[in-house]
């Protein structure tokens, strides 16, 4: 028996935009214009399926996470890498 993911992950769409992956999965739940988008979206899910929420940067890098066990007990600001992201140059 396969082990159940339990992390989502926010990352950058080869498209452009945002995405939301279940960890493990090679497919995107969801394909969003903005992070904020993905992130809102992702802590849904995330509460929804009992998981972490584990946010990337624009080079795919670990930018945070947000540990939901039924209530969100910590989410990091994730308001200066979401400028850094929007500043970045394609």
């Amino acid at each position: 028996m396969s082990k159940k993911a339990k992390s989502h992950h926010i990352v950058p769409h080869p498209d452009g935009g945002w995405s939301v992956k279940k960890a493990g999965n090679p497919n995107f739940i969801g394909h969003f214009a903005t992070k904020q988008e993905a992130v809102a979206v992702g802590r849904r899910i995330s509460q929804e399926q009992n998981t972490e929420l584990v946010i990337h940067g624009l080079a795919g890098m670990y930018q945070g996470k947000v540990e939901i066990r039924g209530d969100i007990v910590s989410a990091p600001d994730t308001a200066d890498a979401y400028r850094a992201d929007q500043a970045a140059p394609a």
